[in-house]
């Protein structure tokens, strides 16, 4: 239903649901639609618009009603076991991806995209048909690891002392790498320096031999 809808001309954090699914160690953000994702709790109890919320203030909290997001996951986001990595993830907007309900659906779940472009009734189309689409306002995301991210082995994944001692490791190697990159550049100067210095002797001793 909402394809091709990101705009690169919005507020950075605008239309952002920041949350942590279940089973996640960090939170993700998901881009929405522009006007689709419904106002925060707070915004809702003061009353206030959805340009208001998720445009101009960026609130990226849950909201006050049911949602529905389909997240896909990449092949960045498993280990060799197939076990979910720790994270973190970055979403992405996607088209529609046919997937349905593997269990059974509660009759009060709106109706698929099909019977909505039909303005068939969520009665018709869940209970009478017993499509198991997902719903027509569904938002479809895909998850992958950010390329700055830790992957700490399957076997140590759950040893906080040894996921410190590699965050200390990658931050030193970060560290010596933007350090040996200015005395590179240091040394490059004191070079050409030199070399203009030097330049400068020759040009002074051909004056005075003339």
């Amino acid at each position: 239903m909402y394809s091709n809808y990101y705009s690169t001309k919005t507020k950075k954090n605008s239309n952002i649901l920041r949350f942590t699914p279940e089973g996640f160690k960090y939170s993700i953000d998901v881009p929405f639609p522009g006007r689709v994702l419904p106002v925060c709790a707070r915004c809702k109890k003061n009353y206030k618009t959805r340009e208001h919320c998720r445009t101009k203030e960026c609130h990226t909290g849950l909201p006050w009603n049911d949602t529905f997001l389909c997240i896909t996951l990449d092949a960045s986001c498993t280990g060799p076991d197939n076990k979910l990595l720790d994270g973190p993830f970055m979403a992405q907007g996607v088209s529609n991806t046919a997937y349905q309900y593997a269990t059974e659906i509660d009759p009060k779940t709106p109706s698929c995209g099909p019977c909505k472009e039909k303005n068939y009734t969520r009665t018709y189309c869940r209970s009478n048909k017993k499509h198991r689409a997902l719903p027509w306002s569904t938002v479809y995301v895909m998850l992958s690891l950010k390329p700055d991210g830790i992957i700490p082995p399957p076997d140590e994944a759950e040893n906080p002392d040894i996921v410190k001692e590699m965050n200390a490791k990658r931050r030193k190697i970060n560290s010596d790498s933007n350090n040996s990159a200015v005395n590179t550049t240091d040394d490059s100067k004191a070079v050409e320096g030199a070399e203009t210095e030097d330049k400068g002797k020759i040009n002074d001793s051909k004056a005075v031999q003339g």
